[in-house]
């Protein structure tokens, strides 16, 4: 699957969205694979520490143990397997 691009105004350019499909399935997560495990990287964003260099633009989100729990469980959900032939997912020779 093709990533999105989401816009940033401040930057000027686009941010690539790859669909959640399959996430507990593709770790390493984050730019440097440094999370093994998807509850790191929810936690990371549930904590969102100060960058040690630079700016952070991260909030918080301050989930409880039972929201992480069920933010896991969701995206743990969205894996399973194609229920369309990925031949017809392909995109069309050029």
């Amino acid at each position: 699957m093709r990533p999105y691009y989401l816009p940033r105004p401040s930057r000027g350019n686009g941010e690539r969205l790859h669909p959640l499909r399959n996430v507990a399935e593709t770790a390493p997560y984050m730019h440097s694979g440094q999370f093994a495990m998807l509850r790191e990287v929810l936690d990371h964003y549930n904590r969102a520490e100060p960058a040690p260099v630079g700016d952070s633009e991260l909030t918080p989100l301050n989930l409880s143990d039972t929201e992480l729990a069920q933010l896991e469980a969701f995206l743990r959900s969205l894996s399973g397997p194609l229920a369309t032939d990925p031949e017809l997912l392909a995109p069309p020779p050029q």
